[in-house]
């Protein structure tokens, strides 16, 4: 956040003393912003698949396929109803799929610097904080079908069968299969390289920066030439890199800090220097506002909240309160950012339409505005009850009946009808008995 500060104040609206849109003029600009948001997207998934624990998607593979599964499609279809409602007559049918489409991903970058580094870790769970740099690292990539597949149609040489034919077989065979088959080679090559180069002692000095930087250019510039998927492709070489040996927590903190310090702040103040005030006056400030919050607030959080006793990673708990708790911070800790400015810009270089990137800039904007501020009020109010709500463990319903484990009320069909119960109890004594069935031998003793 002070980083975008930074560039509004140096940028032409403010000091003036840097202007990139009289630097890059026209497309040149939104080529820059594309290529710029590329490299560090990739340098931060691979960041974040180097730095999770070892076999981590081996492991939590149901969680992650669930967030960018059925939680990014309805989230793109969310994002779309409100871009409908919100911009109608300024946008398209298919422009606003496209909008909706460019604000699918969640941010690795903001991601990282919101539940990473010693703040985050002594006040959220582990689990939370890894399960949502995990699909941050994943998901800007596996965004591209549902991007691709709206510029096809937006094509006019192209009918609707056509479109969806090359959606079929150059997004998903040859880009997205291709990518992720050709960054597991090179991840795994590049482990091999390592592991001889320690067992030889040919490496001086074993830098975990170096390894993040190097592989993530490396790779995306391999994957990228042959006009595969770079982004998830870098993601995959880093999973593949770290299948395993895990890295130490001490390189871990200072590839973190390197990157933000080198490369993530440098692209925000080059993003707040380039925001597009004339566009915004045109759309419409109040529109923009509305837009932007509630896609920030509902585009995620209802349907992580929807289906969180399908994920595990947040429905591990005993009490229903502290899954919804992680739920709910989970799906609104979706930050939108390089990832959504990372597509804008591609839209613009097809389609030559500057009012996506306009409506989806004042969306990142909003993002990094509100992500940024809330951060650790809401860290504290998750550690504080959580902490409280597991040590008083859902019990019983006052009808004596016991609740099941969370994860396993939608199996029962029970969990709507013990959400709304007027009559729940807490009961400190997990293993205690029901009301009833205490008060039931409480009687036959005293007879």
């Amino acid at each position: 956040m002070a980083a975008t500060a930074i560039g509004v104040i140096i940028g032409p609206a403010a000091a003036g003393i840097v202007d990139p849109q009289d630097a890059f003029a026209g497309k040149a600009l939104y080529t820059v912003v594309e290529q710029f948001s590329r490299i560090i997207l990739a340098i931060q998934s691979i960041s974040i698949a180097l730095s999770l624990p070892t076999l981590y998607y081996e492991r939590n593979w149901f969680s992650v396929l669930m967030l960018v599964g059925p939680v990014m499609l309805l989230t793109w279809a969310v994002s779309f109803g409100f871009t409908a409602a919100v911009f109608a007559g300024q946008f398209g049918l298919l422009q606003c799929l496209l909008i909706a489409a460019t604000l699918i991903p969640t941010d690795p970058v903001l991601a990282s610097t919101i539940v990473d580094g010693r703040f985050a870790e002594t006040y959220l769970p582990a689990e939370l904080r890894n399960v949502l740099q995990a699909e941050a690292a994943v998901n800007d990539g596996l965004s591209y079908p549902y991007f691709a597949i709206v510029m096809l149609l937006l094509k006019p040489r192209l009918s609707t069968g056509s479109a969806f034919g090359h959606w079929f077989y150059e997004a998903w065979a040859y880009e997205i299969l291709l990518g992720i088959v050709m960054g597991a080679c090179y991840g795994g090559f590049c482990r091999l390289l390592h592991t001889w180069g320690r067992r030889y002692k040919l490496e001086e000095q074993d830098s975990f920066l170096a390894h993040v930087i190097g592989m993530a250019l490396g790779v995306l510039g391999l994957v990228t030439l042959v006009g595969a998927e770079g982004i998830l492709a870098a993601t995959v070489a880093g999973i593949a890199y770290t299948a395993r040996e895990p890295q130490r927590e001490r390189e871990k903190y200072e590839a973190k800090s390197g990157i933000e310090l080198i490369i993530v702040i440098s692209y925000f103040v080059f993003f707040g220097a380039i925001l597009p005030y004339p566009q915004w006056v045109e759309i419409g400030i109040g529109k923009l506002i509305l837009f932007s919050l509630a896609v920030i607030f509902l585009r995620r959080t209802p349907v992580v909240l929807l289906l969180s006793p399908w994920i595990p990673a947040f429905a591990r708990h005993n009490d229903l309160r502290a899954t919804l708790t992680e739920a709910a911070f989970g799906g609104f800790y979706g930050p939108i950012g390089v990832g959504a400015l990372f597509y804008a810009a591609g839209a613009y270089s097809e389609l030559g339409e500057d009012r996506v990137f306009a409506v989806v800039s004042f969306v990142v904007l909003t993002s990094v505005i509100v992500h940024g501020l809330s951060a650790a009020p809401l860290c504290l109010t998750v550690h504080y009850a959580l902490k409280h709500w597991n040590e008083e463990p859902v019990q019983s319903t006052g009808g004596g009946v016991t609740v099941p484990r969370t994860r396993h009320w939608l199996k029962y069909g029970q969990f709507w009808a013990h959400l709304f119960h007027r009559n729940l109890k807490y009961d400190h004594e997990p293993d205690s008995e029901p009301p009833i069935a205490r008060h039931s031998m409480d009687d036959g003793d005293q007879a």
